[in-house]
């Protein structure tokens, strides 16, 4: 596979905009639907907005200060587009009570999305997503995007109970199987993403690539099983990003490097990734 871009592929713009529908799908989790014909149009799957929580400064002062990342869960390509998001602190819980109607403030598209060479040079044929909590949404609009180009893709969702599940609904609504795994074993498979990832790959590891977006110990868990195989895989990384656009250096990963410089072992999520390939991130 080629190396993913350090690039971003759409240009990123200040927008408004203006909040149709908030649904609680999960205890704490809300789904926003936004109106923005730049993102709907602009994005990739893997990429993300920046968001800021409260109206405005004026309004509430400077606290919450910072913006939110939040993925981009779905976009219908015209004018409207889909996030979700966990509301636990002060900055989120403020973004969870804006009223349908008003105008949210935010960047995008940001980041550099999945990388789908293999399949257009048909090294690969078929694609495994793996998300857990949160990780779920880039998931979703990844499988949009194979599905709209006629890829084959299955899924596999990790939570903790099934009060946390997030997205069935939404790989069903695009004919894309779903094996559910919850660590209390209340639906789906009792256990781990891994636990059903590493037998569908000891029984065909060939002719596919695996994505796969949510906590850091899942995603070297998800890596772990595919490098001795030999499949591909893409990995979203879940990071604070204070600034968005690559100044504040919060948001680095530590990446495998020939380079003596001690600043080629380190990446910047906002600008240079979320998505790396797995084996080039330095999992130690």
């Amino acid at each position: 596979m080629t190396a993913i871009s350090s690039v971003s592929t759409a240009p990123r713009r200040h927008v408004h905009a203006r909040l149709l529908s908030s649904e609680e799908v999960a205890p704490h989790h809300f789904r926003f639907r936004l109106e923005s014909s730049e993102i709907a149009q602009g994005a990739h799957a893997g990429q993300f907005v920046h968001v800021l929580p409260a109206p405005s400064a004026f309004e509430w002062g400077f606290d919450p200060l910072l913006r939110r990342a939040f993925s981009i869960l779905s976009t219908d390509r015209q004018s409207t587009f889909d996030v979700l998001f966990r509301a636990l602190g002060k900055g989120t819980g403020a973004l969870s009570r804006r009223r349908v109607g008003e105008t949210i403030d935010l960047l995008g598209p940001l980041g550099i999305p999945f990388d789908l060479s293999a399949f257009h040079v048909k090294q690969s044929r078929r694609a495994i997503l793996v998300g857990g909590g949160v990780g779920v949404p880039p998931m979703i609009f990844l499988a949009q995007t194979l599905r709209e180009t006629g890829i084959e893709a299955q899924a596999i969702i990790g939570a903790r109970g099934a009060s946390d599940v997030i997205g069935p609904s939404d790989f069903a609504a695009m004919n894309v199987p779903a094996h559910i795994t919850t660590e209390d074993g209340s639906v789906g498979t009792r256990g781990r993403v891994t636990d059903v990832l590493g037998p569908i790959l000891e029984k065909q590891s060939e002719n596919l690539t695996v994505f796969t977006c949510g906590p850091l110990p899942m995603l070297r868990a998800v890596a772990a099983i595919c490098e001795p195989l030999a499949v591909p895989c893409q990995v979203s990384m879940e990071e604070n990003m204070p600034c968005g656009i690559g100044v504040c250096n919060g948001c680095v990963v530590k990446v495998k490097s020939d380079d003596k410089s001690p600043y080629a072992h380190y990446r910047r999520m906002c600008v240079e990734g979320p998505v790396c390939e797995a084996r080039e991130v330095d999992w130690s």
